[in-house]
């Protein structure tokens, strides 16, 4: 396993920089989906971005993808913090929830 200088996986599939524009993670995020990958993911990123608590323990039942997902989240905010690319998925999650 490779990491980048944030100490992230390098070799994952998902890009720290574009996590939130990879269409499978946008209709992860966004979609209709009740099952717990989708909405453990959606509640890490209101976490990162209000604050909201989350159950991390939780992440020991992802499967390899939504983990990986996960993981390229977590690199996005350790590198960019509450940047416009989280803040713009988080208006859309709210938009959709409505």
């Amino acid at each position: 396993m490779k990491f980048d200088k944030h100490n992230a996986c390098a070799d994952g599939i998902y890009s720290l920089d574009t996590v939130f524009q990879q269409q499978d993670v946008r209709e992860i995020l966004l979609g209709q989906y009740s099952y717990g990958g989708s909405q453990l993911l959606r509640n890490v990123v209101r976490s990162l971005y209000k604050g909201v608590p989350v159950e991390l323990y939780q992440v020991t039942q992802l499967d390899q993808k939504h983990y990986a997902i996960f993981e390229a989240i977590l690199a996005h905010y350790r590198k960019y913090r509450e940047s416009e690319q989280l803040r713009q998925i988080v208006i859309e999650m709210n938009r959709k929830a409505s």
